[in-house]
């Protein structure tokens, strides 16, 4: 059930018959899939590729005896279970438990920040400046570090925002080549100019 990464092909599955077992099989694809766009939980139906890709994977599971078949609420899950009931004979069974939630890796996130010598280094070196010494420290290093967690959250979801908007619109390849050319552009510019600089000094 992995998320927001690029269209992978259809894995070799169900090769080797088992007479009890658990098989997994991820969704088809999605338009958001194609471009590379990170589709959470919202309703994404399956494009062609992945209606073809959950028919191929219901001609697999054919024959195989399987007593129930289980997937996730989610749209393209459903999609991709309907079709595969339809070959063997079953009705799928949703569990919410089989959604991506993304809570992991979120708190893996908050860990990882709050735990980087740099933003220790930040709130104990660049925040006690701003006290007032006439006040309490505590309560002033308190509001300054909520606010400082909080501009730096609304700016990190609105880059994440921007970077999955710009990746779409970059991915036909005169645009990259037209970001590549650019950037090689400004990188020149900046050496020369630092060299310039360099030689009047």
């Amino acid at each position: 059930m992995a998320q927001g990464h690029g269209p992978r092909p259809l894995r070799p599955i169900l090769t080797e018959r088992s007479t009890s077992g658990i098989y997994l099989a991820r969704h088809g694809q999605t338009a958001y899939n194609l471009e590379g766009r990170f589709q959470g939980q919202q309703p994404v139906p399956l494009d062609d590729t992945g209606r073809e890709q959950a028919a191929e994977l219901a001609e697999r599971a054919a024959g195989y005896g399987f007593a129930t078949l289980w997937c996730s609420p989610l749209l393209r899950a459903q999609e991709t279970a309907a079709v595969v009931a339809a070959r063997i004979g079953l009705t799928p069974r949703e569990d919410a438990r089989l959604m991506e939630t993304g809570r992991a890796r979120f708190a893996r996130g908050i860990l990882v920040a709050l735990s980087n010598p740099k933003t220790i280094v930040f709130f104990t070196a660049f925040l006690p400046q701003f006290l007032d010494p006439k006040l309490p420290a505590g309560p002033q290093l308190v509001v300054m570090c909520v606010v400082t967690v909080i501009l730096a959250g609304v700016s990190d979801c609105a880059w994440a925002v921007a970077a999955g908007m710009g990746r779409a619109w970059f991915m036909k390849p005169k645009r990259v080549k037209l970001l590549g050319r650019l950037s090689g552009t400004v990188l020149i510019g900046g050496g020369l100019w630092l060299s310039l600089a360099r030689r009047s000094s």
